[in-house]
């Protein structure tokens, strides 16, 4: 176990739930269009997946600052990570509303929270494992920029798609 980077995914928990958490009211709060690419502007399962990954994506940019992840397939593991993780939250969320037909709010609350610690436990086994086997973390922030770019866009431009509507 490298302790090292367990610790840093620790952190990365921690703070994609602290910053989630924030994204998910800082547009009510505020009202301030500027803040509409990166913070839920409705309850939609789109925007609650938004609000996963920006800061699941703000955390890995700042961690490929450390020292410590200077590693060739840095960025596919973590486009590994937050892809799935991101993944979950609709899957989880539909597949326990078609059993209850209504997801309680604090079902929401904790299938955020379970995605933040499986992004952080995925995050550290595929960085540890693709330490030795990558060759470039280019594809991978390259993915992660396409993510992040279709977040921004569909928050403004949403298809007419159910996941983009509000419950």
């Amino acid at each position: 176990m490298n302790s090292k980077i367990f610790w840093y995914e620790a952190f990365d928990f921690v703070f994609v739930c602290a910053f989630g958490t924030l994204l998910h009211f800082l547009y009510d709060w505020t009202n301030l269009l500027i803040f509409a690419p990166i913070s839920a502007v409705n309850e939609s399962t789109w925007e609650h997946m938004k609000i996963f990954y920006i800061p699941c994506f703000t955390f890995a940019i700042i961690q490929s600052f450390s020292p410590t992840f200077k590693i060739k397939g840095f960025f596919n593991a973590k486009l590994f990570a937050m892809g799935l993780s991101t993944a979950f939250i609709p899957i989880a969320f539909y597949t326990i509303n078609g059993a209850l037909f209504k997801t309680p709010f604090y079902v929401d609350i904790l299938l955020f929270y379970i995605a933040a610690l499986l992004n952080s436990l995925l995050s550290y086994f595929a960085v540890i494992r693709l330490n030795i086997k990558a060759k470039s973390g280019v594809y991978g922030l390259i993915g992660a920029l396409l993510i992040l770019l279709a977040f921004i866009t569909f928050t403004f431009y949403p298809p007419a798609l159910p996941i983009f509507i509000s419950p």
